[in-house]
Formats: structure tokens, C-alpha cells, sequence
């Protein structure tokens, strides 16, 4: 990208992280309204049988159009730091499978729990597992690249380590 969307210290897209956090920060602000009486129709989805589109509803397909732009960059990336074939898969695999097991645990903490069999309050275990979580998502193995990590067979074991030394009992 030498078209001047690129930030000199970091590499990355400018307007790629603009619009991502903008859309993220819209997509916390619609969740926030969703349910509040009183709100004007272009803060509220449209009614499925309705022939138009609010600024609600754009949210979502403006969420998956920047994952789309990011997938390939992201790869780029990975590929540039020595990343081929199956362990750039994995990487793809075990980040998908992380978010899945974070939006599990994000949904139950929400309803359908019994507060009356769990040993903390559901805010505390939810502040417990967020904490645990950003932890053993940002731990960058002491800068090393995770091709080095995946070869040396150490980020499995050390994630599965931190995951279960921090799960409440």
C-alpha cells in the first residue's frame, strides 16, 4: 500500500482501523438502544416486511464488508512473518475457534445461569473470564512470531496452561 492509507510505524491500514473501529463503536451504540422506548425510527430496525433500511441496519453488513477487506491483509501479514500452508490454517482455526468459545461464554454470562450454584456473582466470574481471556489473547510469547511458536509446540501448551490456571472454580 503506497497510496498513503498506511501508518509508517506500524504497517497497518489507516482507513482499514477507522473504519473498523467506527463500525465497531456504532455496533456497541445500536446494541445499547436496542429495547429503549421512544427512539426515532432510524435508530431502530426496520420491520422485516418493511421495503427499506435504517442506519441500524446497515451496521452488520458494514461489520462483514471490513472483515472481508482485513481477511486478506491479515493474511498478507501472516505470510510475511513466515507463516505457509498449515500453520497458517491453524492460526485461522484456533482464532475461529477462540471467538466462538468467547461469544459462548459472552451469551451464557448474559441469561440462563443459576447464581444460587455458582461459588462468585456472575459480574465477578464475567470480569474473571474477560480478564483471562484478553490474556491469553494478546500474550505475544515474549515477541516471538506464532510460526515459532507453533514449531517449538509451545503455544498450545502454554495457552491451554493460562486458559485452565485462570477458569474459576
Amino acid at each position: 500500500m503506497k497510496n498513503g492509507l498506511q501508518s509508517s510505524s506500524s504497517g497497518r491500514s489507516l482507513s482499514i482501523d477507522a473504519f473498523r473501529g467506527l463500525t465497531i463503536f456504532v455496533m456497541v451504540f445500536v446494541n445499547q438502544l436496542a429495547g429503549v422506548a421512544g427512539m426515532p425510527q432510524w435508530l431502530q430496525h426496520m420491520p422485516a416486511d418493511a421495503d427499506a433500511m435504517s442506519f441500524v441496519d446497515v451496521v452488520f453488513p458494514a461489520f462483514l464488508f471490513i472483515v472481508g477487506m482485513s481477511l486478506p491483509l491479515a493474511m498478507r501479514q501472516r505470510r510475511a512473518r513466515g507463516d505457509t500452508g498449515w500453520l497458517l490454517w491453524r492460526h485461522v482455526l484456533v482464532r475461529t475457534l477462540g471467538l466462538l468459545v468467547f461469544g459462548v461464554f459472552m451469551v451464557n454470562a448474559e441469561s440462563g445461569y443459576s447464581e444460587r450454584h455458582m461459588p462468585i456473582s456472575i459480574a465477578l466470574w464475567s470480569l474473571l473470564f474477560y480478564a483471562a481471556a484478553f490474556c491469553v489473547w494478546l500474550d505475544d510469547g515474549g515477541h516471538e512470531t506464532s510460526a515459532r511458536r507453533w514449531r517449538r509446540g509451545s503455544a498450545p501448551t502454554s495457552t491451554a496452561t493460562r486458559s485452565s490456571a485462570s477458569w474459576p472454580t
